[in-house]
C-alpha cells in the first residue's frame, strides 16, 4: 500500500468497543519524516508549523451515518472534540531514539516503498512489480473448513514450497565476498518499531488509547456508518492543512450497525477519506471490514509437529520429532496472505490506499461452565 506522497501527517482510528452509548477508540497519529524538524514547512513563511515533537495536537472525531458511500470531508458529519493530552518532553525522547538508533537524517521522508511496517533492515530489493509473498496452506488449515482450492494468489498446496526450499539449500552458492555497507534506519523505521511498543508509542504521541466518544444520539449508527479523525481548528498544523489539504491523510473505520447491546468493534482495514472519487473496486474491502468487525478470527487451526522436518517438508521416511515443540496455531491463512500482499503491491496497480489494521492476535481461553454459571468468564 502506498501512502499519499504529499501527506505529512496521517490519522488512523481503530475502534475497540461499543458500550453504554459510547465508542471506545484507539487513535494512531503518524508523522512523516524527521519528527525533530518542522513537519509542514515551505508552504508560506507565515504558515510554517512546528516539529511533530513540539506540536500540541487537538483532534476531533467525525461520525458519518450510513454506509451508502465512502466518507468525504464534505459529508454532514457529527463532530466531537476529543480530550487528549499531548505527552510531555517528546523532543527529548525522540532525540534519545535518534541517537540510540543512529537515524539517517539525510533521508527526511519515507519513500513510496517504506510503509509503517518497515521496522527491520530491508533485504536485497526486489522490483516492486515482482514482489509477492507465497504461503503454503498446511493440512490443518485445509481440513478446518470446506476447502476446495486456493483462493489467494501465492497460496500453494502442492510440492512447490518444499521444492523451492530444498532447491535453495542445494544451490551451494558461496556468500558474497563483498562486505555489506552499513545500514542506518530512517525515521520511518524507528516510528514503525515504536508502534509495536504501545507504552513507547504513547510517550511519543503516536498512539492515544482508550478514548471514549459519547454519543448523545445512540441511533446515529443504527444502519452503520463511518468514523474518522480530523484536526481541530485550535490544533497545530490546522492552518497548514486548511491551506493545503493534501498535507493531511485521513482514514475512516467502518462502523457496523449498533444497537442497545454492547459489542466489540474492530477495523481490519481502513478506508481513505477523500473529496474526489477514488479509483479501484472497494467491494472486497467492504466484505473484509464487515467480516472482521467483531475482532475474531474465522478459520482457526492447530497442529503438532510429527517429524523432525519443518512443516511442509515432511517426507514418508522422515525421522520422528526430537522434542515436543508444542502446538502450532494459525488462523485465516489466505486472508492474511491477501492483506500482506496488498501492502507491498505495486502502487500503480493497487490504487485503493487502504491500510491494514491487524497487528497480531491473542488467545483467550474460556472456562467450561455449567448451567446457570456466568458464560462470560474468561481465563487469560
Amino acid at each position: 500500500m502506498s501512502f499519499n506522497q504529499e501527506s505529512k501527517l496521517s490519522l488512523l482510528p481503530f475502534p475497540q468497543r461499543w458500550v453504554n452509548g459510547s465508542i471506545i477508540l484507539n487513535a494512531i497519529v503518524l508523522p512523516r519524516g524527521n519528527p525533530l524538524s518542522p513537519l509542514m514547512g515551505n508552504i508560506d513563511p507565515s504558515l510554517d508549523g512546528p516539529a511533530f515533537a513540539d506540536a500540541n495536537l487537538r483532534l476531533k472525531a467525525m461520525l458519518v451515518s450510513g454506509l451508502e458511500k465512502l466518507p468525504s470531508p464534505e459529508d454532514n458529519a457529527l463532530e466531537i472534540e476529543l480530550e487528549l493530552n499531548t505527552p510531555q518532553n517528546m523532543r527529548g525522547l525522540y532525540g534519545m531514539l535518534g541517537d540510540l538508533k543512529k537515524v539517517d537524517t539525510s533521508k527526511e521522508h519515507l519513500t513510496k516503498d517504506q510503509g509503517i511496517n518497515a521496522a527491520k533492515k530491508p533485504p536485497k530489493k526486489t522490483p516492486i512489480k515482482n514482489r509477492k509473498i507465497n504461503k503454503l496452506l498446511v493440512s490443518s488449515y485445509c481440513n478446518s473448513f470446506a476447502f476446495s482450492g486456493p483462493r489467494a494468489p501465492g497460496a500453494v498446496t502442492d510440492e512447490g514450497y518444499a521444492c523451492a526450499i530444498m532447491a535453495r539449500s542445494k544451490t551451494g552458492k558461496k556468500p558474497d565476498p563483498h562486505p555489506l555497507s552499513p545500514w542506518r534506519p530512517v525515521w520511518g523505521n524507528v516510528i514503525a518499531m515504536a508502534l509495536r511498543q504501545p507504552a513507547l508509542a504513547e510517550r511519543l504521541g503516536l498512539l492515544y488509547s482508550k478514548i471514549r466518544i459519547v454519543l448523545a444520539n445512540e441511533s446515529l449508527f443504527k444502519n452503520g456508518g463511518w468514523l474518522y479523525l480530523d484536526l481541530s481548528d485550535s490544533s497545530d498544523f490546522a492552518k497548514q492543512v486548511s491551506s493545503k489539504p493534501q498535507l493531511l491523510a485521513r482514514y475512516a473505520a467502518r462502523i457496523p450497525k449498533l444497537g442497545n447491546i454492547s459489542r466489540n468493534l474492530f477495523a481490519a482495514v481502513l478506508f481513505p477519506v477523500s473529496s474526489s472519487s477514488l479509483p479501484g473496486d472497494f467491494h472486497e474491502l467492504f466484505a473484509e471490514a464487515a467480516s472482521y468487525d467483531d475482532g475474531f478470527a474465522k478459520i482457526v487451526h492447530c497442529a503438532q509437529q510429527t517429524t523432525a522436518d519443518l512443516v511442509g517438508l515432511e517426507k514418508k521416511a522422515s525421522s520422528p520429532a526430537f522434542t515436543d515443540t508444542g502446538v502450532m496455531l494459525g488462523w485465516d491463512d489466505e486472508q492474511i496472505l491477501i492483506w500482506l500482499n496488498r501492502q507491498i503491491a505495486d502502487p500503480s496497480n493497487e490504487l485503493r490506499n487502504s491500510p491494514m489494521g491487524v497487528l497480531g492476535y491473542r488467545v483467550d481461553v474460556r472456562e467450561k461452565v455449567g448451567p446457570g454459571e456466568n458464560p462470560n468468564r474468561w481465563a487469560l
